[in-house]
């Protein structure tokens, strides 16, 4: 008689081990990522479009939202027929990618950019570049172009010469294969 109850107090006491592991490595995965708050301020919205050309040309376009800053922020995407494509999120920690699918960590924002567009695509830049200056916080030097149409940035191209507009373009010649990013920027 004493069988069935040994294996099920030993089975209970195993699962409740397991539980408190569990809990633990959970609360340790909360305190090495830190969602941006769902309250930060909207920094702009529109549409955006990649182009990649080469063998393998595509192309990527949706809405987005931008919010936050370069520090703590969230970017989200939506397809031009209304679909969630995601919603990236980052902090001094790192970045995060939402998906229907689910959730993946990244130790950059560059790294996340290069899983969601499919190349890297300085998305942090992009709340200097769609005012029509050149970042703070990328690195390289700053160099005017020629025909002052804008300044090259990171190895970027970026003609702001429509920001007033909401209309910013960046082409990106190196590394292969050559990128163009579009912003048309929703009005104030």
């Amino acid at each position: 008689m004493t069988g069935p109850p040994l294996a099920r107090r030993l089975w209970l006491q195993r699962s409740a081990r397991l539980a408190w592991g569990g809990s633990w490595l959970l609360l340790a995965g909360c305190q090495s990522w830190t969602a941006p708050p769902l309250e930060l301020p909207l920094t702009r919205s529109g549409r955006l479009a990649i182009q990649v050309e080469g063998d393998s040309s595509r192309s990527f376009s949706a809405s987005f939202d931008l919010y936050g800053n370069p520090d703590l922020g969230a970017l989200s995407l939506t397809s031009p027929l209304g679909n969630v494509i995601g919603r990236a999120e980052w902090n001094p920690r790192g970045a995060r990618l939402v998906t229907p699918e689910g959730r993946r960590h990244y130790r950059s924002v560059d790294e996340l950019s290069d899983d969601l567009l499919g190349e890297q695509v300085p998305l942090l830049a992009l709340f200097d570049w769609m005012e029509g200056r050149p970042s703070s916080i990328s690195p390289g030097p700053v160099v005017a172009l020629a025909d002052s149409s804008g300044f090259r940035q990171s190895g970027w191209d970026v003609d702001n010469r429509r920001a007033s507009d909401g209309r910013i373009s960046a082409r990106r010649h190196r590394p292969e294969p050559p990128v163009t990013l579009r912003l048309v920027l929703d009005p104030r």
